[in-house]
């Protein structure tokens, strides 16, 4: 490796040829980036002097040889600086379009192409294909840029050109600036630590993930791509590009989000989970993609099948993330409808089964029948509010699972993993709040099918005007008459059911958002009774009484006798070592005593004490605060109101509390930790007769 500082003008001097590899990421600067280079270059302009030219660095030039091309011109492939020596070679064109001198637009000119060269050698910096910025960046150089057709593309390169273009005729015609010094500024005072790697050397990408100085820092997805860029020839480079990792590219976006990440990381990380049975962290997803393909890949020819590999896996993962790209009708209704249920967690599990399935160890109607069972799972666990558990365990039952009898097999693993039982959703469902603003499209779905089982064995089902809607019985404002109805003690009433099953129903959208939110209740039940969902009218027109606790939980009953008939118990729902421990359903009423975490026992008198030390537990136990905060509400990276606690990581807890509340958070500490409730961690409480 050779290392020395040279000026832009010395990088660019002579033949040359600089090369961004196929693999690389597009041209991605914006105005900030273009403002920081502009501002940098009128600092020098205003101190600069020929004498002894002002030195101000730009960062690193990362180059790996490539061999010669055209009449002994060096090439180099650019994995650091492109997006630095793009700019500043836009800057030149720019420059070069503005100035009449005829010599300095020789010299300027002389820094952008090889005067002797043809096709791609002619030009001395050569982006990617990528948003068409190779060909966008020529025509530029070119002084090809038609102006009515420059927006149409995709490429950032024309944005910046003209961006430059018009802040330089601002310099030169209305500062002054003189377009020859404002040259020598960019040529002689920018300066670049110039790092030259043998491209014969056996791990040429290693330099790569020590450097990203001054750019835009690099994703997961752009170090992938350049490690897998590094070892592959140059010459196999554009084919492979093309045949495998631009499809990937047009598949999966990071644009789009998959659990608030990017698609494409997401997707290796759930490769990457799918092929370890190891969830790994965001800054994790590289460097275990560059140690298996270290280790299982090492040649050129094994390479080639795995990035073949990769690609077929990032089809299934499309139709996972777009299920109507699924040819087959059932299978891609089943895929739709975990979707609804936000089964990001199950994609590692759901990849195995693809390629099962593809493979022929799995039928169709196996596959089917096994999402079906999945989401039997999922629907259980989201109405109790469980969390976290599933993200590790998913991955970890692939290598368990038995594809000649795959439904039983899978169902038999789930039964044991934590799935939620008849018994803890009767007394759970009824009292837990479910309505959320941000996760209504789930609750719909859960009536939805409520709805059509209560059709089965009929040849019609009821059809809305309009899209379906939920809407709260008892409202979440309360009217006087609501309150005469409720009577004594609604003020607990309406905080404690307002948000639980039994008080939330189906209407249209002309319905909840006009009249009907606002009507007694003796109003809304006539409606009911003569409504097109069953779900309403079986309901309420045997209805007799007063809307208030005890009917919200009668009907949340009702409700559950369905529920459990559309999503069946698994079965056996004991633990995988046979821990028979059964965790409390509610500790609403009790006292608190303490908390064991790791056979550590905390004695502790109040439920906030217990979750703060929960809390600071998990911390030293090294949790993912970031993936503990998707699944609470009461933890986050700001304070939460006047009733906030930081704890020492930095993150702020919600103090004020009920127990019960207290408890659903620990339970998502120990899913997100992996930990087990009654083995690994445990609250302690008395039961004494005093409000929580």
């Amino acid at each position: 490796m050779d290392v020395k500082s040279v000026s832009f003008q010395a990088s660019l001097s002579g033949g040359v040829h600089y090369v961004l590899p196929h693999f690389q990421r597009q041209y991605t600067w914006e105005p900030r980036n273009w403002n920081d280079l502009l501002n940098d270059i009128q600092r020098i302009y205003v101190t600069y002097n020929d004498q002894k030219p002002p030195e101000h660095f730009m960062g690193s030039l990362v180059v790996i040889t490539d061999g010669t091309v055209g009449v002994s011109i060096p090439v180099y492939k650019l994995v650091d600086g492109q997006q630095r020596l793009t700019t500043i070679s836009l800057l030149l064109r720019a420059l070069y379009e503005l100035s009449g001198d005829e010599k300095l637009r020789g010299r300027i000119l002389s820094y952008l192409v090889n005067e002797y060269e043809d096709g791609d050698a002619r030009y001395k910096v050569l982006p990617t294909h990528k948003n068409a910025d190779r060909q966008t960046f020529i025509d530029v150089i070119d002084g090809n840029v038609v102006e009515r057709e420059a927006d149409k593309t995709a490429s950032m390169i024309v944005k910046a050109y003209r961006y430059l273009l018009l802040t330089l005729r601002r310099w030169i015609e209305k500062d002054k600036y003189d377009p020859e010094k404002i040259f020598r500024v960019i040529a002689t005072s920018l300066q670049f630590v110039f790092i030259k790697v043998d491209g014969q050397d056996d791990r040429p990408y290693a330099i790569f993930e020590s450097l990203n100085a001054k750019g835009k820092p690099l994703t997961q997805t752009d170090l992938v791509r350049n490690y897998i860029a590094m070892k592959l020839p140059g010459k196999q480079q554009e084919r492979l590009f093309n045949q495998y990792w631009a499809k990937i590219d047009d598949l999966l976006s990071e644009d789009r989000k998959v659990a608030r990440i990017g698609e494409l990381t997401a997707f290796l990380r759930h490769y990457i989970a799918f092929r370890t049975g190891t969830v790994e962290r965001e800054d994790m997803i590289y460097i275990r993609f560059r140690d298996r393909m270290e280790e299982n890949f090492g040649t050129s020819q094994l390479f080639e099948q795995e990035l073949h590999t990769l690609y077929q896996f990032a089809v299934w993962y499309e139709r996972l993330l777009r299920p109507e790209h699924e040819d087959e009708l059932k299978l891609s209704d089943g895929l739709k409808r975990l979707n609804i249920l936000e089964s990001t967690t199950a994609y590692p599990l759901l990849l195995a089964a693809y390629e099962a399935y593809e493979s022929g160890k799995l039928s169709l109607a196996m596959f089917v029948k096994g999402v079906g069972i999945l989401e039997n799972y999922l629907v259980r666990r989201m109405l109790v509010g469980d969390s976290g558990y599933t993200n590790r365990m998913f991955p970890n039952i692939i290598k368990l699972i038995n594809h000649a009898n795959y439904p039983d097999s899978l169902g038999l693993i789930l039964a044991r993993r934590r799935s939620v039982p008849d018994t803890r959703l009767r007394l759970e469902l009824p009292n837990r709040p479910v309505y959320d603003n941000t996760k209504q499209d789930r609750l719909r779905f859960i009536f939805e099918e409520v709805e059509r089982y209560l059709w089965r064995g009929t040849d019609g089902r009821a059809s809305l005007d309009g899209k379906a809607t939920l809407e709260h019985i008892l409202p979440q404002a309360l009217s006087e008459e609501w309150k005469e109805s409720l009577g004594v003690g609604y003020e607990e009433t309406h905080k404690d059911y307002t948000d639980t099953l039994g008080n939330l129903t189906l209407v249209t959208q002309s319905l909840n958002s006009g009249k009907l939110s606002n009507y007694s209740f003796e109003r809304k039940v006539e409606v009911f009774r003569h409504h097109a969902l069953r779900l309403n009218s079986h309901y309420f027109s045997a209805f007799d009484g007063t809307w208030d606790s005890d009917a919200i939980r009668q009907r949340a009953d009702a409700l559950i006798d369905t529920i459990l008939k559309v999503w069946p118990s698994l079965g056996d729902t004991e633990n995988s070592d046979g821990d028979s421990y059964i965790s409390p359903v509610s500790v609403k009423g009790k006292l608190a005593a303490g908390l064991t975490f790791l056979n550590e026992e905390y004695p502790l008198n109040s439920w906030k004490a217990i979750l703060v030390k929960m809390c600071e537990c998990a911390i030293q136990y090294g949790a993912d605060f970031e993936e503990i905060t998707q699944n609470t509400t009461y933890l986050r990276h700001e304070k939460i109101g006047y009733h906030s606690i930081e704890l020492s990581n930095g993150y702020y807890l919600y103090s004020a509390l009920r127990a019960d509340d207290v408890l659903r958070v620990s339970r998502v500490i120990g899913d997100v930790l992996d930990i087990e409730e009654g083995r690994d961690w445990a609250l302690h409480y008395n039961n004494a007769a005093k409000s929580s």
